[in-house]
């Protein structure tokens, strides 16, 4: 019986030998806490290490963030419209108002992004706000510190009035444009200005629908003067699309 419980004794220590060198060798393997991509190895076999060594670096690229700013004009902009769709606030948006990043090389990403981090406050020096969106990159095509562009459908105008930005002419801070009147009359007139859409720009007040504006030698021009204009078109788009960030 003593020579049994010996035996038993025996059995039972060589098992917690086994689970106690399953542990130790358990300790010798490092995983990471998330999924991601792992940076060059900061240490390399045969060195030293403690609990505070850095092995590498792990990054979570999908999804990826992309951090940019706003102005608060585009930020009440945005708020506003989110709000009139039912929305809280810009987080609980969802996929209300989609971001589109355009990459370095100015190819667009094939994925739209949505927003998922707004700032607590407006930078009191730059006037701007900051935002983070989230975009999935299942292909591992964007990493840490990529610069990009960012796009969001901020506003729609339905029948707004576009001109080409070289017909304004800013003078002491107001803007002005020539209209061509009957008998190739020029006037010259004050004009209230929208945001910018490419190379045009949308005009709020001063001139209507289907008047003739002078697009070339605005700043040689006078009330009064008759020219002698030669017409040219221009199409443009009304859906206003910002804003740009990195």
């Amino acid at each position: 019986m003593q020579q049994q419980a010996a035996q038993g004794a025996a059995v039972r220590t060589a098992e917690a030998n086994v689970e106690q060198a399953s542990l130790n060798l358990g300790f010798t393997k490092v995983r990471s806490l998330v999924t991601g991509i792992a940076g060059r190895a900061m240490t390399q076999v045969g060195n030293l290490v403690s609990q505070s060594t850095a092995l590498t670096t792990i990054s979570q690229v999908n999804p990826i963030k992309v951090y940019f700013s706003i102005s608060e004009q585009e930020y009440l902009g945005l708020s506003g419209r989110v709000k009139a769709g039912g929305k809280a606030d810009l987080l609980s948006s969802g996929n209300a108002i989609p971001l589109q990043l355009t990459l370095g090389n100015g190819s667009t990403y094939p994925y739209k992004g949505q927003i998922v981090f707004v700032d607590r406050q407006v930078n009191s020096q730059t006037g701007t706000i900051q935002i983070a969106g989230s975009f999935p990159n299942p292909e591992n095509l964007l990493r840490p510190g990529q610069f990009g562009r960012i796009k969001a459908e901020t506003d729609v105008r339905h029948d707004a009035l576009l001109i080409p930005q070289r017909a304004v002419n800013e003078l002491q801070g107001s803007y002005q444009v020539a209209v061509v009147g009957s008998g190739n009359i020029v006037q010259i007139r004050s004009v209230a200005l929208g945001p910018q859409l490419g190379s045009n720009l949308i005009i709020t007040s001063g001139i209507n629908p289907n008047e003739r504006v002078v697009t070339e030698g605005v700043s040689r021009l006078k009330d009064g003067m008759r020219v002698s204009p030669q017409t040219t078109t221009a199409a443009a788009r009304v859906t206003q699309q910002s804003p740009e960030g990195q």
